[in-house]
């Protein structure tokens, strides 16, 4: 845990010690905890992520507040009136003590960054490009493995956010570091674990055209296909002899193998 952390943590523990001095009841305090504790760390995990070590001690301080309406430096003991595991964030008219969502609130936010990531990617980056994204652009490309590296970056974003330890880069053989792209990427990767596979959802579907044959055809999430083969493989003919990038480079040629026959 950095110093600066702990700087952050210490005006959040100040701040639950006031509140714990006023007659506030359980949903009082969650309300209180999370406009004027919790909210002063939120602006800084959007862009750094929390340290696990900050994400238990809040858990704890704030459970203590909350429930028991301690001050973080109290050492009175008072039983618990709710669990820690059924003290649920959220409105009271929803069934929650006021306390916001705040792990889930951050993981939100850098899925916020990941799409607007993955939307300055797929409309290229130029010139006139915010420089957070032409950073964030040429990072990618260091990262993207060797088999990707003539892919749409956009694509390899998408192909990282499906698996962030099994991205591997031909650098430090590692997944993605930690770090805003990790974060972006595990934002992702929770929208997806949340609402299932990618999918079309514009009001006109898609119709089949010559389009398809510019598709990626390694490490497209849209479409279902196997890992890019191995050089010396030779248990997947006719693809493993095809150094095929797009469905074009591997139609033609797939095609002309019943003749050949």
């Amino acid at each position: 845990m950095t110093t600066q952390w702990l700087d952050k943590l210490d005006h959040v523990q100040q701040c639950y010690s006031r509140l714990a001095k006023l007659p506030l009841s359980m949903f009082g305090r969650g309300l209180s905890s999370s406009a004027y504790g919790i909210s002063k760390l939120l602006y800084h995990a959007e862009f750094e992520g929390i340290p696990l070590g900050v994400v238990e001690q809040l858990s704890c301080l704030t459970t203590k507040l909350v429930d028991r309406g301690l001050a973080p430096e109290s050492t009175a003991l008072k039983l618990p009136g709710v669990p820690s595991a059924l003290l649920p964030a959220g409105s009271p008219k929803l069934g929650g003590f006021g306390c916001i969502p705040w792990q889930h609130h951050i993981t939100s936010r850098h899925a916020v960054w990941g799409v607007r990531f993955f939307r300055g990617l797929a409309r290229e980056i130029h010139d006139r490009s915010p420089p957070w994204l032409i950073v964030a652009h040429e990072l990618l490309l260091t990262l993207m493995p060797p088999d990707m590296a003539s892919q749409p970056p956009a694509l390899g974003f998408l192909h990282a956010c499906r698996d962030t330890t099994r991205f591997q880069t031909s650098a430090c053989g590692q997944g993605l570091p930690h770090g805003p792209l990790r974060h972006m990427a595990l934002g992702i990767a929770a929208l997806s674990t949340a609402a299932g596979p990618s999918r079309d959802v514009s009001h006109r579907p898609l119709e089949l055209g010559p389009w398809c044959l510019a598709s990626p055809l390694w490490g497209n999430p849209l479409l279902p296909a196997p890992p890019p083969p191995p050089q010396d493989a030779t248990h997947n003919a006719p693809l493993s002899g095809i150094p095929g990038t797009f469905l074009d480079d591997v139609f033609y040629p797939l095609m002309q193998i019943p003749s050949l026959a």
